[in-house]
């Protein structure tokens, strides 16, 4: 129970009335000038698989010697390990950085704020490689969403990763081998990520971070790593019958190589236990897919997804992963529509649930649950059934394009068309920029910014449930708030139950405003 007074000095009150708001953490409670960025932060390193080469073990264990003695004792791992120019070693070594965005604390004395962790796209390959302008931290969609989300008062952080893996092979065992292996790095180093802020929140919180209210969200190739991070718990779900390479039926993901399920152990692997655990509260899938809803099981974190209907690359139900430079398969996966109908099935999202939840948004998802859609393949497969009442989905509907790959998978996406990741030539004659505009014509620093709002007005309300952030529609707040004595000549105390407001204003009866507090600093 929370006690609030007002002292007001020698007004004559015949009525009072009291507004409570409690849009933290929902709606803009900054400006983008109250927001401070800080880039390049590094939160670990490890093996570069992009640039290493690994087909000598003789060399592959010096060059382990000297990189781990380096780090056991203190000391710079030396340049050439970072250079991959650099012939004198074969591993290469990367840092692993994040970006984060906060509430400048002159602006806002908070000190517990959820942490909001963007997992960018980029098919696992530098931008150009990857046939798009996209694949890094500073994207513009993930400096965008970060934003967004630091207005409403959370703290967001942007991250890389590491690459590389064989997409080009004429052996898809080749190619789902390298994919595989390439997510499950990807995970140990999100999880590294995650430890890290939970350590900052745990010690000397800059950041005014809560460690136990960490989010995940990822885009495109980002939200397969976020769907398996959440869901991938087990060594034994790497034993799966697909996920056995047919060569010599053991698993495609050798953990006695690159570590455990944790991110720890492992010859190619220079993680090492922090003292932190690397769970979150949530994750938020923006496209790409989970590669077996069968990892999924009662406990998980809970799951949003925003999943083009007719994306070519991730499917929307179950298919192939197409790899958007060479149009060849790659495994088989399943999209949100199958795996947030299984969440909510098995009650991981009922935490997210509201019957307050009536906002646009929600309302514009809703109107697409149940029917079926027009879809990018010729018959029997040209017909799309969304699930029926599959709260916590936002299927997104583009029309229909020209050819499967000119159906847009990622609507959120735009970017810089002078930067020189836009100018590349990704074939003879075709930018990375006429590449990308394919399958998204409208892409825009307008449109981008529509999405975010929209995106960020569909999570935030579900947020809010899951940490108890939940706003408090009038007729509740009646129910909820003694305001005595009343009418007052001094003294009104306003006495609140479970509630965390964020604004308190008291109106006279001709509707002139007498007083306010701001519930943050009290």
């Amino acid at each position: 129970m929370k006690n609030k007074y007002l002292l007001l000095v020698a007004l004559m009150l015949t009525g009072v009335f009291v507004e409570a708001q409690n849009f933290r953490y929902v709606k803009d409670m900054f400006t983008d000038s109250d927001i401070v960025v800080e880039s390049d932060l590094k939160y670990g390193t490890n093996i570069d698989f992009l640039t290493s080469k690994l087909n000598n073990p003789a060399n592959i264990g010096r060059d382990l010697v000297a990189i781990k003695t380096a780090m056991a004792t203190g000391q710079t791992i030396p340049a050439n390990y970072y250079d991959p120019t650099d012939a004198s070693s074969d591993l290469k070594v990367t840092d692993l950085k994040y970006d984060i965005y906060y509430p400048d604390g002159a602006k806002d004395s908070e000190t517990n704020r959820p942490v909001f962790v963007y997992i960018h796209t980029g098919n696992f390959l530098p931008p150009c490689i990857n046939g798009s302008p996209l694949g890094v931290k500073e994207d513009e969609v993930a400096k965008g969403l970060c934003m967004a989300m630091a207005r409403k008062g959370y703290v967001a952080v942007s991250a890389n990763y590491r690459l590389g893996w064989n997409p080009v092979s004429d052996l898809e065992p080749v190619r789902k081998g390298t994919l595989l292996n390439a997510v499950y790095r990807s995970i140990h180093d999100i999880k590294m990520c995650v430890r890290v802020l939970k350590a900052e929140g745990s010690g000397s919180n800059k950041y005014g971070i809560d460690p136990n209210k960490v989010i995940l969200i990822g885009e495109g190739t980002g939200a397969y790593i976020s769907n398996s991070y959440n869901t991938l718990d087990k060594h034994e779900e790497i034993t799966y019958t697909r996920f056995l390479n047919p060569v010599d039926g053991k698993p495609y993901v050798d953990t006695l190589n690159v570590g455990n399920i944790e991110g720890f152990g492992g010859t190619l692997n220079l993680y090492a236990p922090n003292g932190q655990n690397g769970d979150v509260s949530a994750t938020i899938a923006l496209g790409g897919a989970l590669p077996d809803t069968a990892w999924l099981e009662a406990g998980d974190a809970p799951m949003m997804s925003f999943h083009c209907v007719r994306d070519p690359f991730a499917p929307f139900n179950s298919g192939l992963v197409i790899v958007p430079t060479t149009g060849e398969s790659v495994v088989e996966v399943h999209g949100g529509n199958l795996f947030i109908e299984k969440a909510n099935a098995i009650g991981n999202n009922d935490a997210l649930k509201s019957a307050t939840i009536n906002d646009d948004m929600s309302a514009a998802a809703r109107s697409r649950y149940g029917k079926t859609y027009d879809y990018i393949f010729p018959a029997p497969r040209n017909k799309m059934t969304v699930t029926a009442d599959n709260e916590n989905l936002f299927p997104v509907i583009i029309p229909l394009g020209g050819s499967i790959f000119q159906n847009t998978a990622q609507p959120w996406q735009y970017w810089d068309t002078a930067a020189p990741t836009s100018k590349c030539e990704v074939q003879p004659g075709v930018t990375a920029d006429m590449a990308s505009r394919q399958s998204n014509p409208n892409a825009s620093p307008e449109n981008g910014a529509l999405w975010a709002d929209t995106i960020t007005g569909y999570i935030c309300p579900r947020l809010a449930n899951l940490f108890g952030f939940v706003g408090v529609d009038e007729n509740e707040l009646n129910s909820r708030v003694q305001i005595f004595p009343n009418p007052s000549t001094g003294v009104v105390n306003i006495r609140m139950e479970a509630l965390r407001i964020d604004n308190v204003r008291v109106y006279d009866i001709n509707g002139k405003l007498v007083d306010q507090m701001d519930g943050s600093k009290s």
